[in-house]
């Protein structure tokens, strides 16, 4: 960007081109990383989720079961934004909307301490759909929530203290009798291959269990 010295010959500027298809954001492709549980986090892009599709995918890893969230973007109060959500008894969620007013798609006992599990999330115009491990979970349509938040911040990893619940919220989940009552805590254990579009992933793209992306 800076102006070439007296004597120096000019640089020709290259093009710059965005691959539609790739993500907007990535991380530990090549190695995972570890949470403890304190308050360690990774912040990503505010234009994650803004269009009117978006897809995430990691692979968790995590030490126990546990109220959390691995990852999120979602405001206290009103009704747009997204997480994905871990439960103590091995749930796993897609949050769309904010902990004030949210639906859900829920895996029931889809995740175990200490064994690695693919999650992808997919919303496509006010349907959601979760895939463990490759194999479609959940999916609902009429989505009233969008992933369309600008205010709140993106992170991958601590989130206890950030997104507290406001008052007391009833789950509106795809499958009935589940309970999101609890503490939430940061998130402990390893997460790998976190990566965040904003399109629908194909059916050839949703990673499978033993799958490796690295690159």
């Amino acid at each position: 960007m800076k102006p070439a010295l007296p004597g120096q010959p000019r640089r020709t500027p290259r093009s710059f081109e965005l691959d539609p298809q790739a993500p907007l954001w990535q991380l530990a492709t090549r190695q995972p990383i570890a949470f403890t549980g304190d308050e360690k986090f990774y912040f990503f892009s505010r234009n994650l989720g803004q269009g009117d599709t978006m897809s995430i995918s990691l692979m968790v890893e995590p030490e126990s079961a546990a109220n959390t969230f691995p990852i999120t973007r979602m405001p206290k109060t009103g009704n747009a934004g997204w997480g994905i959500r871990l439960s103590a008894t091995g749930d796993v969620a897609f949050r769309i909307g904010t902990h004030e007013k949210y639906r859900e798609v829920v895996a029931v006992q889809a995740y175990r301490s200490g064994q690695p599990t693919w999650i992808t999330c997919v919303y496509d115009r006010g349907e959601a759909r979760l895939y463990i491990d490759g194999q479609l979970k959940q999916v609902a349509a009429g989505f009233p929530e969008s992933p369309k938040d600008v205010t709140a911040p993106g992170r991958l990893g601590a989130n206890s203290g950030v997104y507290e619940a406001v008052g007391d919220v009833t789950l509106l989940a795809a499958t009935p009798g589940i309970s999101t009552k609890g503490r939430y805590v940061n998130y402990r254990g390893k997460l790998s291959d976190v990566r965040i579009y904003n399109r629908v992933l194909a059916e050839s793209e949703i990673p499978t269990s033993g799958a490796d992306h690295s690159r």
